[in-house]
């Protein structure tokens, strides 16, 4: 099992009542969730990723998932 970190400061969401159980609230500007390495997962080759979102507004850049500093 894979869990992430949320991240600090400003950069935290908030847990909030989900549509089953709880949530992450993000606010849209610089909020994340760090899963840090997830050699356990990559490695295995073909990776599946699963997101229930409700955006608030569908202007603008906006990610769900990514992968940041590596060169792999």
């Amino acid at each position: 099992q894979n869990n992430g970190t949320l991240a600090s400061g400003d950069s935290t969401p908030v847990w909030t009542n989900g549509k089953f159980g709880k949530a992450l609230l993000f606010d849209g500007t610089n909020d994340y969730v760090d899963s840090g390495d997830p050699s356990s997962v990559i490695s295995r080759g073909s990776v599946t990723v699963s997101a229930w979102i409700k955006l608030r507004s569908t202007s603008g850049f906006q990610t769900i998932g990514g992968r940041w500093g590596t060169s792999s």
